[in-house]
């Protein structure tokens, strides 16, 4: 893989990092279209990456400079503790970090998770199933999660949802959407 970092003043430089040999030893990247579904910049100089399916996993590479990097960590998380809430298999589809977490969009389990930046455990997660399989917002063919983006800011939490041109039941619109929630305490 090779990744293209763009600094403020417009600078471009190439990293080559070799993810996916490692990745696929560990049990990562085993199915066609499994592949790295989230990146998220931690300002220690590593970049975290969620390896989406089949299975998911995390791996964080550490920056020496600008064209540098060296994997430090590949963690396969086979299971989630939402995994009682639905029967499909588990997967990431984005990451989020900040200087002391790092959040994970658990689509096929409705779910975000914060997990401890040292062992990428899950400390704490919270559903939003409620809310994506509710009449309002349920959307046609839901047999997968449907949310593809996370972001964590201050005490909100955005989840964008990819409909992929889906409708919804209800209203039969086929726009994606935006839901912004209230951190749990």
């Amino acid at each position: 893989i090779a990744l293209a970092k763009v600094t403020a003043d417009g600078t471009l430089s190439w990293l080559a990092l070799d993810i996916y040999t490692r990745g696929k030893k560990q049990g990562l990247f085993q199915v066609n279209n499994g592949y790295l579904e989230g990146l998220a910049w931690h300002p220690s100089q590593r970049l975290f990456m969620a390896a989406e399916r089949q299975q998911r996993g995390i791996l964080v590479a550490a920056f020496k400079d600008n064209s540098h990097a060296e994997l430090q960590t590949i963690k396969a998380i086979a299971t989630s503790p939402l995994s009682g809430q639905a029967s499909r298999s588990v997967d990431f589809s984005d990451i989020w970090v900040e200087p002391d977490a790092l959040y994970t969009l658990e689509r096929n389990h409705y779910a975000v998770c914060r997990r401890s930046l040292s062992t990428l455990d899950a400390e704490i997660c919270w559903s939003y199933a409620a809310v994506e399989n509710s009449a309002d917002y349920r959307y046609a063919d839901s047999e997968f999660g449907i949310a593809e983006e996370l972001a964590h800011v201050g005490s909100k939490l955005y989840i964008v949802v990819d409909n992929n041109q889906k409708k919804r039941l209800k209203t039969g619109q086929n726009h994606a959407m935006l839901f912004v929630y209230d951190v749990p305490d």
